[in-house]
């Protein structure tokens, strides 16, 4: 199974976390290979939650976190493997780059080769490259400020879930 094949799969049990502004702990997104602990590292500046789905026989976890004083976003996609998590995709926006832009770091070969634990596994490549034109520069439509609803639909339109901003999530 590759990338490509759970982002344009069906989603099923598809579940959003309460959002936060705590500090991720192992429970809420496991690396055994980071360094804050075996959790995702952000700071109490981040705002996120994590959606969990199954998709071709796997369960998922997507971590969703926005910046709260500066353009930055994160969409993290992992595997569940046990207590593990394999990380498989990060979708990014930073306002401090000099290639202002939408990015992906991501993985294109079968998920079973991808290393467990770690955010930056070995393998990810950036897309468009860091000196490659970014098409789509800007942080939010028409400028508005990041706020919970917008990051989810951000992420449910990248990775395909269906998300119903009076419903909550569905699959």
């Amino acid at each position: 199974m590759r990338l490509r094949d759970i982002i344009l799969a069906p989603k099923a049990n598809v579940t959003l976390t309460e959002w936060t502004n705590d500090k991720p702990k192992k429970r809420d997104f496991p690396l055994s290979r980071s360094r804050g602990g075996g959790s995702f590292p952000l700071t109490r500046k981040w705002r996120w939650a994590v959606v969990d789905f199954d998709a071709k026989g796997s369960r998922f976890r997507l971590l969703v976190a926005y910046h709260v004083e500066v353009p930055e976003f994160k969409a993290v996609l992992g595997e569940v493997v046990g207590s593990d998590t394999r990380v498989i995709l990060r979708l990014e926006y930073h306002a401090n780059h000099p290639k202002l832009g939408w990015h992906v770091h991501a993985n294109c070969e079968e998920l079973d080769e991808i290393s467990l634990g770690a955010m930056k596994p070995l393998g990810q490549a950036r897309i468009p490259g860091a000196h490659d034109r970014h098409r789509r520069s800007g942080y939010t439509v028409a400028g508005n400020p990041m706020n919970d609803n917008m990051a989810v639909d951000i992420a449910a339109d990248w990775f395909r879930f269906r998300h119903q901003l009076t419903l909550g999530i569905e699959t």
